[in-house]
């Protein structure tokens, strides 16, 4: 309880993976679902974004390419830009279950997928943006824990190799060095949960809610719609 203390309104939480990488949607469930049973993150209102940053992608003559700003012109723009999209939707359709599922804490689910380059820095740079209460690193992030834990402002878990969530900094950082801005182009889309479930879901927190007692009625409940967001920065 008191790892709420300093968060008395909705905030994001920032799920990030590399989206270069393949991941399944038991995956993505499982460790959603673990960060749902913790009890320590997520808050009534917040919102669970799943970053996946893209740092190369696959050109259409059948070769790699780093998501550089320099590069990026023409028929190479064109296949970073369909990678982007392709990759969203797949994320978009993985996420489905655990949408639903996070309805019981009134937690809506995002998906944004950024490509560009160096990973560390996009991340960071994203973490920011959102002004992130949590950043949560896959565990084939961690070779850069060090750059994460010293430019990421926010609270800081890391997903080990078993699914689970450890926290490596339960308190927000300060003076953190501002970086430069780098390249990036994303979409992000919410993941929409279909009227009778996220009703469902309502109606299980209520009662749950209602079984604390009298003396435990602080519920809050925020939402909110997002329209597809396409960005280049």
């Amino acid at each position: 309880m008191a790892e709420h203390m300093d968060r008395s309104t909705s905030s994001v939480v920032l799920l990030v993976y590399d989206a270069t990488k393949n991941h399944t949607e038991q995956e993505l469930r499982l460790t959603i679902n673990g960060i749902r049973m913790r009890g320590d993150i997520f808050l009534g209102g917040d919102k669970l974004i799943v970053l996946g940053v893209l740092h190369s992608f696959l050109h259409p003559m059948g070769y790699q390419m780093e998501a550089r700003a320099d590069s990026l012109f023409g028929t190479n723009a064109r296949a970073m830009e369909e990678e982007v999209e392709k990759k969203t939707d797949d994320y978009f359709n993985m996420l489905q279950e655990s949408a639903e599922n996070c309805t019981n804490e009134r937690v809506t689910v995002e998906v944004k997928i950024v490509a560009g380059v160096p990973t560390k820095k996009i991340v960071v740079q994203e973490a920011i943006a959102c002004k992130a209460a949590w950043v949560i690193l896959d565990r084939k992030l961690k070779k850069d824990l060090k750059f994460y834990l010293e430019h990421i402002p926010c609270k800081v878990a890391l997903i080990q190799n078993s699914l689970s969530v450890d926290v490596l900094r339960r308190s927000k950082a300060i003076n953190r060095d501002v970086l430069e801005q780098n390249f990036s182009y994303s979409v992000s889309k919410p993941v929409e949960v279909p009227f009778d479930a996220q009703h469902q879901g309502i109606s299980k927190g209520d009662e749950a809610i209602s079984k604390l007692g009298d003396a435990n009625d602080d519920g809050d409940e925020d939402s909110e719609e997002e329209e597809d967001t396409v960005m280049i920065i």
